[in-house]
């Protein structure tokens, strides 16, 4: 079954790096990939936040740099060392790399974690940009692939886990602020 699973991983790598190549591609999804173009972008809409956004920025701003910490320590010191699956491009010779190899285990990937991680948080308190957040997840997590670096389950399971973290988060950070509010309440009432 596993066996089965691994095959069919490696047979939808070569599909989205192999078959889906293309020269517009070629340049724009290592530009994508690359986390440190994205640093500006996301320091000057969380300095926008903090500045315009009142309470529900800061909110936002806090679950996002603690659930983007949280998948990166559980992905990339726990998980990855745990499982110790390689990446395709040290396994595949005849992978499409387009990037730097990065190191060894891929399994999951922590930039699609990360990058759902914090666009799941940004899509639960701005809904109304809630597809654009999770397009940007999406895009970030399909680049791994096409530049060579990561099997689509790796990304698939980093997409998950930091889906997965954002919503547990969301919950217990909800549900302690209703509990503060019902005690609030019933203390003001008494």
């Amino acid at each position: 079954m596993i066996g089965t699973l691994l095959q069919l991983d490696t047979k939808l790598f070569y599909f989205f790096n192999a078959r889906l190549a293309n020269h517009v591609f070629d340049v724009v999804m290592p530009v994508i990939t690359d986390l440190q173009n994205w640093i500006i972008p996301l320091i000057i809409m969380g300095l926008g936040l903090v500045i315009a956004g009142g309470k529900k920025a800061r909110m936002t701003l806090i679950i996002a740099l603690l659930v983007v910490g949280q998948t990166d320590l559980l992905c990339g010191k726990v998980l990855k060392p745990l499982v110790h699956r390689p990446r395709p491009s040290y396994v595949l010779t005849d992978a499409r790399l387009l990037v730097g190899k990065g190191g060894v285990e891929g399994f999951p990937s922590n930039h699609a974690a990360n990058t759902m991680a914090l666009m799941t948080v940004f899509a639960y308190f701005y809904r109304r940009f809630a597809y654009g957040f999770l397009a940007i997840a999406a895009l970030i997590s399909f680049s791994r692939i096409y530049v060579g670096v990561h099997y689509p389950l790796d990304v698939l399971a980093g997409a998950i886990i930091g889906a997965l973290i954002s919503c547990l988060w969301i919950y217990v950070i909800n549900y302690a602020i209703n509990r503060i509010s019902l005690k609030n309440h019933v203390n003001n009432q008494g």
